[in-house]
């Protein structure tokens, strides 16, 4: 299973349809092993999916990329 296949399940399992990706990763290290290879290795899915878009937000004065599934 790739992470972004992960990241859905855990979207949908949750019935979230959004996270920021520092709350998602805060999770996962609760979690499971999570490693920075596993962090490049999101990343790097995240840029090619059309699944989650990149959405930015701002929270407490810092910039946040904020995880939305998409929806049909």
């Amino acid at each position: 299973m790739t992470e972004i296949q992960r990241l859905i399940c855990f979207l949908e399992s949750g019935k979230r349809k959004e996270i920021s990706m520092a709350e998602y990763v805060s999770l996962q290290k609760r979690k499971h092993k999570w490693s920075e290879r596993r962090y490049r290795q999101l990343l790097a899915e995240l840029s090619r999916s059309q699944a989650i878009p990149p959405n930015y937000a701002t929270q407490n004065g810092q910039v946040v990329r904020i995880l939305r599934l998409r929806t049909a």
